[in-house]
This record gives C-alpha cells, sequence and structure tokens, in this order.
C-alpha cells in the first residue's frame, strides 16, 4: 500500500472506530449500592448491576449522584412515588417530589439510547418529563412495562437485594401514589467489579452477583439482619402538579 492510500485509511479509521464501542448486551461494567430505610428502619440493601457499555454516560451520572462526587446526590434522598404492581420513582434530591433533581451535566441531558428495554422486575431506568430531558430521578420496575419502551433509558439491573423492593412495593401510598411512610436511601456507593460480566435480560432475581461480591453482600444482608390492575394510560409526561410521570 503506498503512502498516501495509507494515510487515507488510517485517518478513515480514526474518524469511524469509536473509542468504546456500543454493545447490546447486558454487560455489568460497574455496581452500586442503595442502603435503603422506611421510617428510619433498615430494611436492607439493593445492589444495582449497571451497563456502561451500553449507557456510559447515563451510568457515570448515576454513579456519581450515588457517590455524591460533587457535593449532591441520592444520600438521604427518598422514592417519593411507589405504584404496586408498575414500579417505584426516586432520585428528586431537591424536592422529594418528583418535581427536582438535576443531573451532573445540568438540569437535563439528553435521552442517551434505548437499547436496553424493561425486560422484568428489577430493571432500572430513568424517569423524565419528555423527550431528553433526564436529571436524576430513575426508576425500578416491579414488572414488565413494554408499553414505554423506547421512552425511557434503561441502564441497569437489580442483581442483589429485590427482596428489598419488593418490601417498598408494599409500604401503602395515598391516592397520589405518596408512600404514607418515608421509603429513603441512607447510603449509598459503589462497589468493586473484578471484570464486566453479563447478566440475562429477564426478570430480576435473588442474586445475580459474581461470587466475589455476592459473598460480601450476603454477609453485609445477614449483619443487617441481626439487627433487626393499574390504569397505566392515566400516567402523561406530566401531572397537574408538573411532576416527572412514565
Amino acid at each position: 500500500m503506498d503512502e498516501k492510500r495509507l494515510s487515507f485509511f488510517l485517518l478513515f479509521n480514526f474518524i469511524f472506530t469509536p473509542v468504546n464501542a456500543i454493545t447490546s448486551d447486558a454487560l455489568v461494567t460497574d455496581l452500586v449500592f442503595l442502603d435503603i430505610d422506611i421510617d428510619g428502619k433498615e430494611v436492607g440493601t439493593i445492589i444495582i448491576g449497571l451497563f456502561g457499555a451500553t449507557t456510559p454516560k447515563t451510568v457515570q451520572n448515576f454513579i456519581s449522584l450515588s457517590t455524591e462526587e460533587y457535593g449532591y446526590g441520592y444520600h438521604g434522598s427518598i422514592f417519593h412515588r411507589i405504584i404496586p404492581n408498575f414500579m417505584m420513582q426516586g432520585g428528586d434530591f431537591t424536592n422529594s417530589d418528583g418535581t427536582g433533581g438535576y443531573s451532573i451535566y445540568g438540569r437535563n441531558f439528553r435521552d442517551e439510547n434505548f437499547i436496553h428495554k424493561h425486560y422484568g422486575a428489577g430493571w432500572v431506568c430513568m424517569a423524565n418529563a419528555g423527550p431528553d430531558t433526564n436529571g436524576s430521578q430513575f426508576y425500578i420496575t416491579f414488572i414488565k412495562t413494554p408499553w414505554i419502551d423506547g421512552t425511557h433509558t434503561c441502564f441497569g439491573k437489580v442483581l442483589f437485594g429485590m427482596d428489598v423492593v419488593r418490601i417498598c412495593e408494599g409500604v401503602q401510598t395515598d391516592a397520589n401514589d405518596r408512600p404514607l411512610q418515608k421509603v429513603e436511601i441512607f447510603e449509598s456507593g459503589i462497589l468493586p467489579v473484578k471484570k464486566p460480566y453479563l447478566v440475562s435480560k429477564s426478570e430480576s432475581v435473588i442474586d445475580e452477583l459474581d461470587d466475589s461480591i455476592s459473598t460480601m453482600a450476603n454477609y453485609q444482608y445477614s449483619d443487617d439482619e441481626e439487627e433487626g390492575d393499574y390504569d397505566y394510560d392515566d400516567y402523561d409526561d406530566y401531572d397537574d402538579d408538573g411532576h416527572y410521570e412514565l
């Protein structure tokens, strides 16, 4: 190959070869934990596997808010909206009612993609108020919700603590789906991942962590134990009070 053609070939590959190729696999690259209490009583830990190879920008936002990297985030925030047989929504760390919160990129950021769907219970996705309005609010599904596929960026899956999610689902709510007890993220952060690994595109089960993390999580959970049909068509992008809706 002559020098001119070689230069063109290298330039073409530099421009058109992505640095980090997006994958449609449910490849766990990062882990975040949410320690949950209800009215001040610890109920357990939810560990979420994040798909950083598919939704890197959304995942980085979630990680930074979970660790409070920039001095704000999920510590002490609540799940302000719980709908049995649908989902639990949280992440509004400013107003605690679904009208607030913001991302590490500014008030909102664009939808990254809709590669992952709402495959079943335990999928973690961004709440929004319409296209390209992602902030800090997110939700965890209680069931498979295909009617909202293609409208919310799904970026993670509950890999441990689905029983805690079910406890939250059982909390009584008022007519506006607001829990009558305070469901709080009293601590959150990251856990180490030795290497990325695949999980199934299906409902969350009891434990889908790799062996090293699973052992630690079970030990931590044991310590905690020792201490002690909905009409979905009613939901549009906003409700009358300006809340983020699904």
